[in-house]
């Protein structure tokens, strides 16, 4: 077993929230470079050469996002009441910060900007969490309505979305079926619209409304989704036609990379292994207490009983973390798995201890794991593999 963690300098899952404290040029101690660091966003971006918006530190932290500027920044923006709300403003419009969440002062409201800010390319970004305006209802929503994302219709209309698309960029097959498997068809993303018969309803409610439509071997052709691990947020869209028009069903939630696969049944398809003991030296004990060598005939130890009272074998135990890296780099994957990359401890687990050896010509297996081993003991390891 090895324990997985993240490789960042700074904790920052244990600084996040949901909420904005005012923390845009500086968060906890965490600066702007810190950000740059650990997550690659850049500390500003300039507009026409003519504005420099600096990046929301705090709100990086909290959605693993680059945005720059405040919402007030973006044009038109929109804005409406939610308890999902990351932003707090006072009766003027102004934002504000709250000492307590769950009972702001009076006048003060929770809400949900539609674009958060600038993204690096100087385009609004949409919070995740901003509800779709469609003129749909869950009973829309059919095998025989549903379009793929090569449609003639979806693509003039949605160009920009398809163009954002991650699962284009994914080669590897495994990493493919774990996104179905976990986020497509599982209760990770989920709908916020203005419909009362979708908002509220996960992905896996669809796929399971669709019938197979939408299955493992297909989904690409069907969903754009954008977003990968690192930016802590994803959004799938799938795409329907209502009166010969197109619309586009978002679901969102939050994403984190794939832990290594392991099977404690099949060990040989888990991603992390063990090898076998390898001993290391073998030593006799005498009665007198007294560590001898001994002698080694056709490449066995011989002990002699009237002499030797105890044996002592050193063994040592490799524990391999086998990544894929390779394969996951050259599938365009990596960034959706917990490898050799982000790992900063490596254990090894030794669950259980025999020994076999010849005595009076038979092979005789012993059991010694209650005896000298204690359970799940860990042992740390030095090498990545």
């Amino acid at each position: 077993m090895v324990p997985v963690q993240k490789a960042f300098a700074i904790d920052y899952s244990a600084l996040s929230n949901n909420y904005f404290e005012g923390g845009f040029n500086e968060y906890k101690g965490v600066k702007p470079e810190d950000i740059k660091r650990d997550m690659g966003f850049a500390t500003s971006i300039q507009i026409d050469w003519l504005t420099t918006y600096k990046l929301n530190v705090e709100l990086a932290i909290d959605y693993r996002m680059a945005v720059y500027g405040l919402p007030t920044d973006v044009a038109g923006n929109k804005l409406i009441d939610s308890n999902q709300g990351y932003w707090f403003i006072d009766s003027s419009g102004k934002i504000v910060t709250v000492s307590n969440p769950a009972n702001p002062p009076a006048g003060v409201r929770r809400v949900i900007f539609k674009y958060m800010g600038l993204g690096a390319d100087g385009e609004p970004v949409m919070d995740p969490y901003w509800p779709d305006d469609e003129d749909l209802q869950w009973s829309d929503l059919t095998s025989t309505t549903i379009r793929t994302i090569a449609d003639s219709k979806v693509k003039a209309k949605y160009g920009s979305l398809l163009s954002k698309n991650v699962l284009t960029q994914i080669k590897d097959s495994r990493t493919l079926s774990t996104i179905f498997d976990r986020i497509i068809n599982g209760f990770v993303l989920r709908n916020y619209s203005t419909s009362p018969t979708i908002n509220g309803r996960y992905t896996y409610e669809l796929i399971n409304k669709l019938g197979g439509k939408v299955n493992i071997n297909n989904f690409r052709d069907y969903v754009v989704l954008i977003g990968p691990p690192q930016e802590l947020y994803a959004q799938a869209y799938f795409f329907f036609e209502k009166n010969g028009q197109i619309h586009a069903v978002r679901f969102t939630g939050a994403v984190g990379k794939f832990l290594p696969i392991q099977d404690p049944d099949n060990p040989e398809l888990s991603d992390v292994q063990t090898t076998a003991a390898v001993v290391k030296e073998v030593k006799g004990i005498t009665r007198d207490g007294e560590t001898i060598d001994l002698p080694v005939v056709n490449g066995k130890y011989w002990v002699d009983t009237g002499k030797v009272e105890y044996v002592k074998v050193t063994f040592t135990v490799k524990g391999k973390f086998y990544d894929a890296h390779k394969i996951l780099t050259e599938g365009n994957s990596l960034a959706w798995w917990y490898t050799r990359d982000d790992v900063k401890d490596w254990l090894t687990v030794a669950n259980y201890l025999r020994l076999s050896y010849s005595q009076n010509g038979q092979t005789v297996t012993k059991d010694l794991t209650d005896e000298y081993l204690y359970f799940g003991g860990l042992y740390t390891g030095d090498d990545k593999i």
